[in-house]
């Protein structure tokens, strides 16, 4: 699950880039956290000249309450900041390691 601070949408480049807090971070060494643990920041990829990852942020978009009050994409994306919401890896841009 991410806390979603900011939304970019590059037209240009066919992308929509989301950053956030990795909330599941703090989870991944223990049980239980410790006091002073920080989540991560994370940044998502999707590549929206393809179809797939189009229609897979419209259901994101969609399904969150915030979001589907909007008429077009961009607002609907953009009302994803401060929204906790969780992001399948299957349409993301993979990272070139």
């Amino acid at each position: 699950m991410i806390d979603v601070t900011s939304v970019l949408i590059n037209k240009e480049a066919d992308e929509i880039v989301i950053k956030g807090v990795d909330l599941d971070s703090i989870w991944c060494f223990s049980d239980e956290p410790e006091e002073d643990a920080e989540c991560t920041e994370v940044e998502y990829k999707f590549d929206i000249s393809l179809a797939g990852a189009r229609k897979y942020l419209y259901i994101v978009t969609k399904n969150n309450k915030k979001a589907s009050e909007f008429k077009y994409m961009d607002e609907r994306l953009e009302a994803l900041v401060g929204q906790t919401i969780h992001f399948s890896d299957n349409f993301r841009v993979k990272d070139e390691a």
